[in-house]
This record gives structure tokens, sequence and C-alpha cells, in this order.
């Protein structure tokens, strides 16, 4: 059921870091207003347990292990995720993990302005 505030029916989001903390917040409460929901995170045990606290809200959901620093992964993350949800709108909520950050890697996507 949609949240009262807004309706994200039909809407597909993807949350990266959405396993734990605050994105699987968001991730909740985009799958409560009705969005389908992506998360992805680089610990299977974390996305298996977001997995069955998003299922509880009723829409499709999926959880895909992605590194957000390798560039591989996270186009074989995003075909999977368009097989499987096909896109109808998409929110992307950018959540980098410790071990990025203290690499120096920025993120992937969405592709900064004037970026190569």
């Amino acid at each position: 059921m949609a949240h009262p505030g807004f309706d994200l029916t039909g809407k597909v989001a993807l949350v990266t870091g959405g396993n734990s903390g605050i994105g699987l917040g968001m991730a909740e409460g985009l799958a409560r207003a009705g969005a389908s929901v992506c998360v992805w995170g680089t610990n299977e045990d974390k996305n298996a347990v977001a997995l069955k606290r998003l299922e509880a809200h009723g829409g499709k959901v999926l959880a895909l292990r992605c590194d957000v620093a390798d560039e591989a992964a996270v186009e074989r993350a995003l075909r999977r995720h368009g097989e499987r949800l096909r896109p109808g709108g998409l929110l992307l909520r950018q959540c980098r993990g410790e071990r990025a950050r203290r690499r120096g890697l920025r993120p992937l996507w969405p592709p900064r302005s004037g970026a190569a």
C-alpha cells in the first residue's frame, strides 16, 4: 500500500548501500510508498535480511551483490536490475562504502557533469 504522503506506484528505486542503515531505511520508505525496490550491497547476508524486510511491504524487490567501486560489477548489476524490475522511472540513492572512500574512489553513477 502506498505511503499516505506520496505514491510511487509504478516507479522503480535503486538504493546502493541499501542493505543496512540509512540506505535500508530509504529503501523501506520507498517500498512503503509503492515503488519496486532494488538494493545493492557487498554483503550477501545483509542483502538477504534486507530482502526479507522489503518483501514485507508487498511490492517487487531485488537485492544484488554489487561493489560500486567496481565498474564491471556496476554494469552487471544494472543489467540484472533492468531484466528483473523493468524500470519505469529510476530513483538513485548513492551510498558509498567506507572502503571505497579510503581508497579515494568516487561514485561511478550518476556521472558528474563534465566527466569524461
